[in-house]
């Protein structure tokens, strides 16, 4: 079954549409607010041993992929995105 399991997320591809592509700025808001969730996350008292032990619970997907998906969601914003531009007046 680990076989199967393996080769059904190969076969994953997710693509855009080229006739309705996403816009930048939604994918700009997505990011932020993905980075947002996930240090809401992480200010809570749950400890990350518990988080991942809760998501591989629930998921089977190995810890080692867990941690390493956390630690990027961490740095999702910092990584993807510029800096917010400070707003100058007028």
């Amino acid at each position: 079954m680990k076989n199967t399991e393996s080769n059904e997320k190969a076969a994953i591809k997710v693509t855009q549409s080229v006739v309705d592509p996403i816009p930048v700025e939604v994918l700009a808001t997505s990011i932020k607010q993905i980075a947002d969730g996930m240090a809401q996350i992480t200010s809570t008292r749950l400890t990350r041993k518990a988080l991942v032990a809760l998501i591989h619970d629930n998921s089977k997907i190995a810890r080692r992929d867990i941690e390493i998906v956390l630690n990027n969601l961490v740095e999702l914003e910092r990584t993807w995105l510029k800096p917010a531009p400070i707003p100058r007046k007028p």
